[in-house]
């Protein structure tokens, strides 16, 4: 028998599948140790299963959903996390980020003023509340799609370029406040 600390991830999920287990610590250690996220997901699943109300299990299994862009399905466990534990911070800004994702720009906005008013000085949320609100606001009624850049793809002429049109955006919002 080799040691599970010898064992790579894919090896663990593997001997995790051969070996079943009926106990949810197991697949929790398991999700900690593997690193695809489908494979992250399956663990929260198999932990949930045998443990459907446990707030840390939905929590992290909304993350896998977002990860994987699943963003109305990771919604629903935080919703899910929020019942059971409802001042969980991590799920209550995670949700609103997953809602912002959707372009449900007034709910995030609803959800970061949740966060604030339970944690007045949090950055996180009073960040992502004010570019939830200004995008809210800048697109309001309007149908826009968001696009998203893959860094590492960029060309260092085309990321000179890029890293410009952020500062002077920034820089207008800035000035514009």
């Amino acid at each position: 028998t080799v040691a599970r600390a010898a064992l790579r991830p894919s090896d663990l999920f593997v001997q995790a599948l051969r070996d079943d287990s009926n106990l949810e610590m197991d697949w929790l250690w398991l999700y900690t140790q593997v690193s695809s996220t489908a494979e992250r997901r399956y663990c929260l699943d198999r932990a949930l299963a045998i443990q459907p109300n446990m707030a840390e299990g939905l929590y992290n299994r909304g993350v896998a959903l977002a990860d994987l862009r699943r963003f109305e399905l990771a919604v629903e466990s935080y919703d899910r996390a929020l019942i059971l534990q409802p001042e969980m911070m991590a799920a209550i800004v995670n949700r609103a980020v997953a809602l912002a994702a959707m372009q449900r720009y007034d709910d995030a906005v609803a959800g970061y003023d949740r966060a604030i008013a339970m944690q007045p000085s949090n950055v996180w949320a009073l960040f992502h509340r004010g570019l939830a609100h200004r995008t809210a606001k800048s697109f309001s009624g309007a149908k826009f799609r968001l696009l998203e850049v893959e860094p590492h793809m960029l060309t260092s002429s085309a990321m000179g370029k890029t890293q410009r049109a952020v500062s002077e955006l920034f820089s207008q919002s800035i000035a514009e406040a």
